[in-house]
């Protein structure tokens, strides 16, 4: 594809033309802003073997591909949230988990549910089945991931749980699991 900027003595080719050339790849860009300037961070895909996005092993994001991100921390959120939507997926985030209690309940109620919701919280076991009971009060169906790195798995209802650090892979193996069955648990 032909790429030209439309400004005068510029210079670059702009993000829009790395953009396209990352996606092509399979990669995707992340752009954060801070008070003291702006991170550009590139995601490419390590493998040689990149896989063709006609082929039966890309996922495929069905009319149910919405998700529910909660993360007490605004960087990782965003970041969560950045690589999620690269994906395809239609995402939302929240801070807490009493604020992501009303989002999933005006969304059901409104007739349009969250698919998953992944918890990542710096919560006891008690406090995430606390959490869990109060989403399944509202849909029993909606599938809940915990990622956590010291969380008791045994100590956790009805929830998949994977581990931290994570790869992407691994919670994308999950989540389209999810969007593509009936229930998942």
């Amino acid at each position: 594809e032909p790429f030209f900027t439309t400004k005068t003595n510029a210079k670059g080719l702009g993000l829009t033309s790395a953009y396209a050339v990352i996606k092509q790849y399979g990669g995707c860009i992340l752009v954060d802003t801070e008070k003291y300037g702006t991170t550009v961070t590139l995601y490419i895909p390590a493998d040689d073997d990149v896989s063709n996005n006609d082929s039966e092993d890309t996922m495929v994001i069905s009319p149910k591909g919405k998700i529910l991100f909660i993360h007490d921390n605004e960087h990782d959120l965003n970041y969560n949230v950045n690589i999620l939507k690269s994906m395809g997926y239609n995402v939302y985030a929240s801070h807490t988990a009493a604020h992501s209690v009303e989002m999933l309940r005006e969304s059901y109620s409104v007739g349009s549910p969250f698919d998953v919701v992944i918890m990542d919280l710096d919560y006891s076991d008690e406090q995430y089945n606390e959490s869990i009971h109060a989403l399944r009060q509202i849909d029993e169906d909606v599938t809940i991931i915990i990622a956590s790195s010291a969380i008791n798995k045994d100590g956790i209802s009805t929830a998949h749980v994977i581990g931290k650090p994570y790869k992407i892979e691994d919670l994308e193996l999950i989540i389209k699991n999810a969007v593509n069955s009936e229930r998942m648990i």
